[in-house]
């Protein structure tokens, strides 16, 4: 039976909600007390307060002390019926503040879409957002007149996109609430354990990428699915959890082969670049690749970032192309068609096997 508590606290947020998408409350105006509110509703305060907690985590309003509920959200005039052709490629910035564009996949990814924007006559303009940042203000700074979210974004923005009706789609993750376009993880991963499974590799360490985020995911799923399937247990100590950078791919492989005995013969990244730190720490430790370790990485990003430091990289390809592809498409769809159209679209991978990955030599 549904509790009550709730359904009275979500019809409250639903009603107000309603209202100020309406246009009943408009921007920097104040909601009426949480008195007059659950008197409108017949709700006590609590209920009132549980209600405007979500329209505050929603991104519509925000509490000021003193003062009340204001409400923040603007709608958005859409930049296309100014002639605006220019739509936004918005990319969360990493923990340390550093800019994501810089990473081969989304250095490679920004290409592909803006070639495909501009085979349709729209231009693509890069930038982050930063939590503290309006995403309305953003639009209308770079006069844009639809989004492409990229990765792990906050989802105030994505809410706050399709309650203020910005043409948006997201691209490398997974929002219910608006179109969104990613490879298959699931089926990547489990790609990549079966191949070092089929090399005769049981003791296989993982280096995964951050756990917030939904292709991380999908891809341990997809290892253990390929675990249960060929008799693969994966040891706690050889699971490391990095941040989808280099150094934490060097600095997986310097603590779970810390200690000689029963050490992993194979490894596998849920990304090129720790992949390749993978290598590089390995080496530091004075074992070879593929002939100690075998080394899987997920991107392929290999052909165009890495072809003159490695061997040629076992690794995941994730066609990018048409990812890229399906982006444009669904992004000029939106702007051009009223309505949202919340679908998870997933792009086929496929095993790209290179030369770091051989049979497991029994000792």
């Amino acid at each position: 039976m549904r509790d009550e508590k709730k359904f009275l606290y979500e019809k409250v947020y639903e009603g107000l909600k309603g209202e100020i998408l309406a246009g009943a409350f408009t921007h920097n105006s104040l909601l009426p007390s949480e008195k007059e509110i659950g008197e409108k509703f017949e709700v006590d305060r609590t209920t009132v307060r549980k209600a405007l907690g979500l329209l505050v985590e929603e991104g519509l309003v925000e509490k000021k002390a003193g003062v009340g509920t204001k409400v923040i959200m603007r709608r958005f005039q859409p930049a296309v019926q100014n002639n605006y052709r220019n739509i936004g490629f918005l990319l969360p910035k990493t923990a340390n503040k550093t800019d994501r564009i810089t990473q081969p996949f989304y250095s490679r990814l920004f290409y592909r879409v803006e070639a495909e924007c501009r085979k349709k006559g729209y231009s693509l303009s890069y930038t982050t957002l930063d939590e503290e940042d309006e995403l309305l203000q953003v639009v209308e700074t770079h006069r844009l007149s639809a989004v492409i979210f990229v990765t792990n974004v906050n989802s105030k923005f994505l809410q706050h996109a399709v309650a203020s009706n910005i043409p948006s789609i997201l691209v490398n993750g997974y929002y219910e609430g608006m179109a969104s376009i990613l490879c298959n993880n699931n089926e990547g991963a489990y790609k990549a354990i079966r191949h070092l499974a089929e090399l005769g590799h049981k003791k296989i360490a993982l280096i995964k990428g951050m756990a917030s985020y939904v292709t991380c995911e999908e891809r341990f799923e997809g290892c253990l699915r390929a675990a249960r399937e060929f008799g693969i247990v994966f040891d706690p100590t050889d699971v490391y959890e990095g941040n989808w950078e280099f150094q934490s791919g060097y600095d997986a492989v310097c603590q779970i082969f810390a200690h000689s005995e029963c050490a992993p013969t194979a490894l596998f990244a849920f990304n090129d670049m720790m992949a390749i730190g993978a290598i590089q720490g390995l080496a530091a430790m004075g074992k070879g690749v593929p002939e100690d370790v075998s080394v899987v990485g997920f991107d392929n990003e290999y052909a165009a970032t890495f072809k003159y430091l490695i061997p040629e990289l076992t690794t995941i390809d994730v066609n990018i192309k048409t990812m890229a592809a399906i982006a444009a498409e669904n992004i000029v769809y939106r702007m051009n068609n009223e309505g949202s159209y919340p679908l998870k679209i997933e792009t086929p991978v496929g095993l790209v096997t290179g030369a770091t990955a051989k049979k497991v030599c029994i000792k």
